[in-house]
């Protein structure tokens, strides 16, 4: 059911020593993985995200061809995709939007302007809803989090173009499972954030909605408790791996 991770990090993280953090190939091998998306630390903390990918691409010349990246960019500091990004010779995914890493609020036109010309490049933007569990991070990062119902306002709002919402709980998969349904190009992510067997199985079978995509935030998390809770949490296979290829074009 899993060989792909549609979110995990990499990169040297600035507030505790992660195993792997420079060698994204050998976290997906210990993970049994064939692929995985990483979300860069030095895009997420550098004054620049464009700056911290550019030198995390850099590093990774040599890792293994399932290693991707989500484009990390600030709409506020006029930051807007790349040319090339998504293409066949491009490790970047993705346009990945953190607005309470980077202090500015989804109503901003310039977060619309950046949805619009990553729809445009067929790329899908990212809403990272937070940066792990709030009890792995230092005080400074316990930030104030986008309420649920501006994350849907955004959503209902956004032009057509592939939106993915990551890191979430199950308890806000499931309200944005029953609000937005009739997104036809939203996607939601599990995995990263801790549920039983039960919880899953009750999300899972309660929605109509199959959009469902397995991020487990490696190594920042503790990836495997969560994945086995999915994969007991159905009879019938989900398709997490053919949802991540659809949306992220791999």
């Amino acid at each position: 059911m899993f060989s792909l991770d549609a979110t995990l990090f990499t990169g040297p993280c600035p507030f505790r020593r992660l195993a792997d953090e420079t060698a994204p190939g050998r976290v997906l091998r210990r993970l049994g993985l064939e692929g995985g998306i990483f979300v860069p630390f030095p895009a997420l903390f550098y004054h620049s995200p464009r700056t911290g990918l550019a030198e995390t691409e850099a590093a990774l010349a040599d890792e293994p061809p399932g290693v991707w990246l989500h484009g990390v960019i600030h709409p506020l500091r006029n930051e807007r995709p790349l040319p090339g990004w998504g293409g066949p010779g491009s490790r970047v995914r993705s346009v990945l939007l953190a607005p309470d890493l980077h202090h500015y609020g989804l109503e901003e036109p310039r977060v619309r302007r950046v949805a619009e010309e990553a729809a445009a490049n067929d790329l899908p933007v990212v809403l990272l809803r937070r940066l792990g569990d709030r009890r792995l991070a230092p005080d400074w990062l316990a930030l104030e989090e986008t309420p649920l119902d501006a994350i849907i306002r955004w959503v209902e709002a956004a032009p057509p173009g592939r939106l993915v919402i990551s890191q979430i709980t199950p308890h806000e998969a499931t309200t944005l499972a029953d609000r937005l349904a009739g997104r036809p190009d939203l996607y939601l992510e599990l995995g990263g954030f801790t549920g039983s067997e039960g919880l899953f199985t009750t999300l899972l079978e309660r929605h109509d909605f199959t959009r469902w995509l397995y991020g487990s935030g490696a190594p920042l998390h503790y990836a495997l408790g969560n994945r086995q809770a999915l994969e007991a949490a159905t009879a019938d296979p989900l398709p997490f791996d053919s949802n991540a290829r659809d949306c992220y074009r791999i």
